[in-house]
Parts: structure tokens; sequence; C-alpha cells
């Protein structure tokens, strides 16, 4: 109700007669107290100087008290003020009252003195017998120039009081009245006025919620009515632009939606006002959860280029202006933010270079091996039997090499480009883990290393391309035993985890420096690069095993200490199962 303008208006005009009453009933007040307390001392100053004017003949000599007293209490009677009569030295000769000295005890000894001095003394005292205002006024008695007594009257106040408390009253009553009437006039003439706009309220309500069909009906030609009229046309043309801005922001909504690049626009707070789905992707966030959460991290920096997780992002900045109609020459309103990621590209990138370089370089070898070997067969060394021999058998070996590049770039390819035919079904990973066992065996056998396999026959069976699990513990199993000296061991185990089956392959070997194991499963990467071309690895092993693992949905992991051995771990979820997304623990 405190925030209705009807009742505001009801509030001010009560106020206003309030006021007005208030001030009205002050200053009616104080000039009616002044009246009747000048009408009554007028008639006091009458009654005294009566009473002087008959005590003269009695005060010429030695006064009469007797005849005094009987005169006093006959005029205190007719009057019904106390009377009492001093001689010019103050002393007291006659009383209307009974009790004589009470009355003397209460008169004013300062306005006794100033009508001795021949002037009128007059002053607003108590009234001995009941303790009430009253009037005390002096009148002298004159005998020529000689002041012959005193006439001092007491007057009660008490009944001008009482009528002026009886106007108060009226008054009171009578501005409550006016209240009272102003309220109602005042409730009527405010409806006149916050009816409509209490109705243009009620159409602006609708509207705010979305019904634009509000139409008010114009009633007068006054402001109200203009108020109601420009109401109609607002509500035209609003409905219109709506409509407009409605379809605009449906193709921003489905370009938004739909692009590649990420948006993300912000306030001149830095509070984020808008993000795409791409957007939320690249950064990680909720779009819808990130609205008028500040900005962070690099975003906020103004960075050009950051790293979110795995990916790198590039981003664009246009400044939002703000402060005139066209939103241009105003201050800084926010920012729109684009985002690419790049990461794709740069690792395409970072590949196509890496696959040129190392390609050139692990073909030049044998390559240039091989052509020395021919030129000097050329040249007459085919003469000799024994060297045409080891030529040709150098020959063969590194052309073995060079086909089995060209065989795991081949499968690198199909791999990458999601075209390898798989032959998945519910299988015994043990017994893939087994063969390959089988095949590697020789090798160990050579090199004097120990070779233990512990797999459990109640292993679950995984959904998987046998050849290939056999192509992964393979992998593995040559990396081990070429890494892994004389007298050295290589133990193969599994168990069954975590929704999944685990495979682990430790080798006694050399190990990997920490700073190599984050990139172990790079193409091309070898920790000892020389050593590896002479064991005639092309170092795509891991990579390939890699691929294979994590296009099954499982993933691999490598441990390793240097002069300590090796531990590679992979995991292939169980039939039925998902995705790791890592080695679960």
């Amino acid at each position: 109700m405190g925030r209705s303008i009807r009742w505001r208006l009801i509030i001010i005009y009560l106020l206003l007669i309030l006021v007005a009453m208030e001030l009205t009933g002050v200053y009616l007040i104080q000039a009616l107290e002044k009246y009747y307390i000048s009408s009554y001392t007028t008639t006091v100053v009458s009654q005294a100087q009566l009473v002087a004017g008959f005590l003269e003949r009695y005060m010429a000599g030695d006064p009469d008290r007797s005849r005094i007293s009987q005169l006093v209490q006959e005029f205190g009677r007719q009057s019904r003020f106390d009377i009492v009569v001093l001689g010019p030295n103050g002393t007291l000769i006659g009383s209307s009252g009974d009790n004589p000295k009470e009355l003397e005890r209460a008169l004013n000894k300062s306005e006794i003195s100033r009508a001795l001095s021949g002037g009128r003394g007059q002053t607003v005292g108590i009234a001995p017998a009941t303790g009430d205002s009253a009037l005390h006024l002096v009148e002298p008695i004159r005998l020529g120039e000689r002041i012959a007594g005193l006439v001092y009257v007491i007057a009660s106040l008490e009944g001008t009081y009482r009528t002026l408390a009886d106007i108060r009253t009226i008054l009171v009553y009578s501005a409550l009245l006016a209240l009272g009437v102003t309220a109602v006039l005042g409730l009527i003439v405010s409806q006149t006025i916050t009816g409509p706009i209490e109705e243009i309220t009620a159409k602006a309500r609708r509207m705010a919620a979305g019904d634009f069909q509000q139409t008010i009906e114009v009633r007068s030609d006054d402001e109200i009515g203009q108020l109601a009229a420009m109401f109609n046309h607002l509500t035209n043309r609003l409905r219109d632009t709506l409509s407009e801005i409605s379809g605009e922001k449906s193709k921003l909504e489905v370009m938004l939606t739909n692009m590649a690049d990420g948006v993300v626009a912000v306030d001149g707070c830095g509070a984020i006002m808008a993000m795409n789905p791409a957007a939320g992707r690249m950064l990680g966030m909720d779009p819808g959860g990130s609205i008028g959460k500040p900005l962070s991290g690099p975003l906020a920096d103004s960075a050009d280029r950051f790293k979110v997780a795995d990916r790198t992002l590039v981003a664009r900045y246009a400044p939002i202006k703000g402060g005139g109609p066209d939103g241009a020459g105003g201050e800084r309103a926010g920012t729109v933010i684009v985002l690419q990621d790049v990461t794709e590209a740069e690792r395409l990138d970072r590949l196509r270079r890496e696959f040129v370089a190392n390609v050139s370089h692990e073909l030049r070898t044998p390559l240039t091996s091989v052509k020395s070997y021919v030129e000097t067969l050329a040249d007459g060394a085919v003469e000799d039997p024994a060297l045409t021999r080891q030529f040709l058998t150098t020959v063969s070996k590194e052309t073995d090499r060079m086909n089995r590049l060209v065989r795991d770039l081949l499968e690198l390819a199909s791999l990458d480009q999601n075209d390898t035919l798989w032959d998945r079904r519910p299988i015994a990973l043990g017994d893939a883990v087994i063969e390959a066992v089988t095949l590697i065996r020789p090798q160990t056998d050579r090199k004097g290393i120990s070779l233990q396999v512990d797999l459990p026959d109640n292993l679950p069976l995984v959904m998987a391309d046998s050849d290939r699990m056999q192509q992964v513990a393979l992998n593995i199993l040559a990396n081990a035993v070429e890494f892994t000296p004389s007298g050295g061991q290589v133990t193969v185990s599994a168990c069954a985890r975590a929704g999944g089956v685990h495979v682990v392959i430790r080798d006694s070997g050399i190990g990997i420096p920490r700073e190599d194991l984050p990139r172990i499963f790079e193409r091309f990467y070898r920790v000892d690069k020389a050593r590896s071309r002479e064991l005639g690895g092309t170092g795509l092993g891991l990579s390939i095993a890699r691929e294979i693992v994590l296009a099954h949905g499982g993933d691999i992991a490598i441990r390793s200490r240097v002069g300590e051995g090796t531990e590679v771990e992979f995991w292939v979820p169980v039939s039925g199962g998902t995705c790791g997304g890592g080695v679960p623990e």
C-alpha cells in the first residue's frame, strides 16, 4: 500500500490539510488565549479599581478594619475573587477569605512593591485555595498624591483555560472530520488518476510476459488519454520490432550453434554474456551455466594463443562499442572473442614435417648402403664369391628394413584414416598374447634371455581383433627383447580388474630416461637411435601398438627407470564394456 500512487496522493492531501489545520489551530488558539486573558484582565482591573474607589474614604485616617473586611468580603462573594487590602506599608488590613494568613502567604512581594511605587502590579501565579493558575493584580488606593493602601486581587484563570481547552477539542474534532472528508475525496480523485495507470501497468506486465496483443481504451484527451494512446502505438512498434529481432536472432543462433569456431561475448566488467557450443567444448565449460560468471584464465589476460588441456587455441578480440544509437563512438561496452582450435592443424603440420624428415632419414641410410654395395659389386667385387655373398646379404637386410618401414607406414596411415577392417569378436586375450610369445621365443633363446609367462586361464573375454592384439603384444615384446641384454629377463602377466583385462610386459633391460618417457609413443621416436637402427627397428612399433589399443577402446601406459628395466601395460575392456580413458588402477 505504501508504494501505491493512490495512497501517496491521499497521504499528501491529508498532510496538507493536517498542516493547514495545525497552523490555523495554533494561530487561533494563541489569538483566543490572548483575547480571553486580555478581556479577563480588564474585568479584574475594573473590579480592583471599583474596590479601591469604595475604600478611599475608609483609608483617609485610621483604617476601619472591620468595615473594610466587611466590604471586601461582600465584593469577594459577588466577584468570586480573593481580595486582600494592604496598608501603605504592606500590612494586612482586610481579606475576603476565611484564612487571611494563607492569602497573605500567596501574595507576590515584587508586585506589591511595584504598586507601592505608584504603578499597577500584575502577574500570573497560583490561587491559594485551589492551586490553579490565577491572575494576581495589585491596584493602589490613592488619596491625592499619596498611596493610602493597596487592593490585591487574586482571580482564578481556570475558567478561561477550560474554555480554551473546549475550543481546542472542537478544533481537533473539526480537523479529524476534515481529514476524513479529505481522505474520501482524495480516494475518489486519486482513483481517476491511478485507475488508468493501473490498467496500463497490468497491460505492460502481460507484455513483459510475452503477450504483445495488448491495447488500452482511450477514454479522454487529457494527459492520461495521451499516455494510453502512446502505449498502444508503442505496443504496435514493439511487436513489429520484436518480430524482426526474433527472426534475426534465430538466424544468428543457427549460425553460432553450427560454427566450428568458438564465440564468447563478455560485458565491460568481464562477465560472460554469451557462449556458443563450440567455445564451450574448446574451453571445457558449460555454455549455459557460464552466463554471468567472470571470464578467467588466458582469455581474461587477452592472450592471443594459449593451451587448454591438450588443445591449442587462437583468440581474436573485437570490442563492442556503446554510448551511441549506432553503437559507435562510445565507451567500450564489452568484447567479442572468436576462438579457433588449431590443435589438429598444428598436429597435422607437425606430423607432415616429421614424416618427411623421418622417412627421408630412415630411407636414406639403407638406400645409401645398398647403393654403395651395388656400386662396389659393379666395380668388380662380384668376381669374389665370398664378398659378393656378404654384400648381397647386407643388401637383402637393408631391403627388408625398408620393406618393414613401408609396411608400418601403410598400417599407420590406415589407422589414421579409420579405414582399417577390424575383425572384432569376443576372444581370450591370453591366447593372442601366447601366440606373440611363441613368435618371439626364438629371439629370446638366441640372446639367452629368460622369458616367463603368467596368464590365468579364467580371464574374461574381450571384444577385439585377435590378430591385432597379437601384433600389439609382439611389438611390445620385440622392443623388450631388443633392449634387454643377454642374461636378462622378460615377464608377461595378465589380470582382470576395473572392467577390462590388463596385460603387463616387464623387462630387465637398459630402461628409458625420464625425459624420454612422454614421447616414447611418438612415431619414429627412438631413445637410442644408433642402436635401434643397428637392430633394424623402424621406431613405429609402439606407435602402432598404441593406435590399435586406442581403437579398441582401451589404453596403454609405460613406466621405466634407467638401468632397472621397463614395464608396458595395456588394457582392453571386457566384452560389452566401454572405453577406458586411461589405464584403470
